[in-house]
Formats: structure tokens, C-alpha cells, sequence
């Protein structure tokens, strides 16, 4: 569909400090994308979304960032619903406070989705075989990580709504169940309904982990040349 390439999805709560660096620093390289800041029944960030001019809404709801519960996962992927229908975008940035923008964004096109390398976080088997033996699907990736900074397929959620709702509110108690709250962070829920609806993923272009020394080797040049041309990181902790 015609709209913008992406929007930001920012959910905040009482880090100020950390919330508004986060944002400040992307709207420093990226001042022509729009901006929608969440308040996860924390504080009153309204003075904040005024000064950077950015779409406000506060929630007595709070989900948080793991541990959900069926209703909490459901309301947190309206309100990226929201975000999706409003912006009219290709795709959402999923936005935290630990992002660090450190650089212009331009997202090819082509892409429906994206994330950072996190190839030790193993989906469970439980994981892998309800995407295997109810949705059909053998997965590219057997791991996850839409953590911060990834990009989030927008049709999924404005026109696939349905096939979320069917995870959360039937596979997703299962998984619960099968795996613990193992299961119940929001890296991973966010990965599993992009898995299920067979949408690729883009990794590691457009956010590394801040430790990615990990994953990217500064002794090899050709890899840290890579590691400084990713715009974004994250579990960037100055302000915690």
C-alpha cells in the first residue's frame, strides 16, 4: 500500500531520562518520520511528546516488556495496531528506551520485516512444532530477536488481525503452559507472529546488541566496518 516507509512505536513508563534521549537521538537523524509515543500507565509524558512534536496516548493498562498475560500481549498488539492503521506505514520501528540512534535510517525496499542477530536464543520445540504442525511453516530462522530498533511488518497488524488474535488467545496460553515465562518476553512474541505468518525477516542491518563485540569481531576490519554502518543498537544502558 502508498504511505510512508516506516513510523516509530515507542512504549514508555517512567524513565524520562532514558525515554527522551532515546527519542531525542533518533529524531536528531530522522526528523521526517512520525512518532508515536506510548505511555504504559507510567508517567505523563504529554510535555515531552509536545516538545518533539511527536503522537501522544497514555494507557491504564500496563503491560510492561515480558511476563504478559493473555489480555496484556492482546492490548499491547492493539495498540501497535493503532500505530500501523494511523501511520498508514509499511512498517512500524518497534522503539525502546536502551535503543541508541546513531545514524539516518533508510530501509530498502523490499523489506517486510527486520532484526537483530541473536542466534543463541533457540526457539523452543514447542515453539517449533505449532508453527510445523498447525500453521504449515518451517521456519528460516529457529531463533528470535525483535528486540528494540527491529521493524515490524504493519500489515500484519492492520490487515492480519485475525491471525494474531488466534495466537494469542489459543496458542499462546499453550505455549505458556508447554514453555513458562520463558515464552512471555516481548522479543520473542513479537517474532512468533511475524514466524507464523511466514513473513521475512531482515537480521542484523538495521540494529546490533550494544555488546555486539560478541558477534562482531573489531580484530577483523571487514566486520567492524559492518558494525559502524548499523544505525541503531540496543541495550544501550546510560541511563539505567
Amino acid at each position: 500500500m502508498s504511505g510512508p516507509r516506516f513510523a516509530v512505536h515507542h512504549q514508555c513508563f517512567r524513565n524520562k531520562s532514558a525515554t527522551e534521549f532515546a527519542l531525542s537521538e533518533f529524531i536528531k537523524f530522522n526528523n521526517d518520520i512520525q512518532y508515536f509515543l506510548y505511555s504504559d500507565a507510567g508517567d505523563d509524558f504529554s510535555d515531552v511528546a509536545k516538545r518533539y512534536g511527536l503522537v501522544y496516548n497514555y494507557s491504564s493498562i500496563n503491560v510492561g516488556h515480558s511476563g504478559y498475560t493473555v489480555d496484556q500481549l492482546l492490548e499491547l498488539f492493539k495498540r501497535i495496531r493503532e500505530t500501523a492503521v494511523v501511520s498508514s506505514a509499511s512498517l512500524i520501528l518497534w522503539m525502546e528506551d536502551d535503543v541508541l540512534t546513531r545514524g539516518k535510517i533508510n530501509v530498502d525496499v523490499g523489506v517486510e520485516s527486520s532484526c537483530i542477530r541473536a542466534y543463541s536464543n533457540k526457539l523452543f520445540i514447542p515453539c517449533l512444532q505449532l508453527l510445523e504442525e498447525k500453521y504449515g511453516i518451517q521456519p528460516s530462522q529457529n531463533w528470535w530477536g525483535m528486540a528494540g530498533g527491529s521493524l515490524l511488518n504493519a500489515d500484519l497488524f492492520r490487515n492480519r488481525w485475525p491471525l494474531i488474535e488466534e495466537y494469542v488467545l489459543k496458542d499462546y496460553p499453550l505455549l505458556v503452559e508447554k514453555c513458562g515465562n520463558k515464552i512471555c518476553y516481548g522479543d520473542i512474541c513479537l517474532q512468533m507472529v511475524h514466524l507464523i505468518a511466514d513473513i521475512p525477516c531482515v537480521v542484523g542491518k538495521y540494529v546490533a546488541e550494544y555488546r555486539s563485540r560478541r558477534i562482531y569481531d573489531p580484530r577483523r576490519l571487514l566486520d567492524f566496518f559492518k558494525f559502524r554502518q548499523i544505525p541503531m543498537l540496543h541495550n544501550y544502558k546510560k541511563f539505567y
